[in-house]
């Protein structure tokens, strides 16, 4: 069981180009709450879970991680405002009370193409300047994609991880 409560924001691409994965995402976001739910145990951890497209939706906003149910709500179609989906999930869990020890998972198969509100200069920005995220941790995982993790910078608490990717 984990020493620390954390906090995890879930955001899962549900563009067009996620069909051609079939079940496959829906099985990673049931298993990750799963083995999550295991291992954390009942410490007071909290899940939200973001989907997005060329909108981004919010289906579960901190909710005890042990009362999270299985996920089946996904149709994939449009664009993806990956961008957006992650500007916006940070701007929200900035405003809860609770808002440090947040790890943020993204399942996408892509990059943004879709954004109107955030860029990636404006995230990395977000996260130095603007969230009070404390040990804050982003981690991509993306589909036929090398990573290579690297620092993208810290203020005070807040420590980014961010996944260089490139293409195998």
């Amino acid at each position: 069981m984990s020493s620390v409560v954390q906090d995890i924001m879930f955001l899962l691409d549900e563009s067009g180009s996620m069909e051609s994965m079939g079940k496959e995402p829906v099985q990673a976001v049931n298993k990750f709450i799963q083995d999550q739910q295991k291992t954390m145990g009942d410490d007071g951890a909290t899940f939200s879970l973001w989907k997005f497209n060329s909108t981004v939706v919010k289906l579960i906003d901190d909710v005890p991680l042990q009362q999270v149910k299985e996920f089946t709500d996904f149709r994939p179609d449009q664009m993806t405002a990956l961008y957006d989906a992650i500007g916006q999930a940070i701007k929200n869990k900035s405003l809860k009370e609770k808002h440090d020890d947040v790890i943020c998972v993204i399942l996408t198969d892509g990059l943004d193409n879709q954004s109107k509100e955030f860029s990636a200069s404006s995230i990395c920005s977000l996260i130095k300047t603007e969230t009070p995220l404390g040990g804050f941790e982003l981690t991509i995982e993306r589909k036929t994609i090398n990573t290579v993790r690297s620092s993208v910078g810290n203020k005070g608490n807040v420590k980014m991880k961010l996944l260089k990717l490139t293409k195998i």
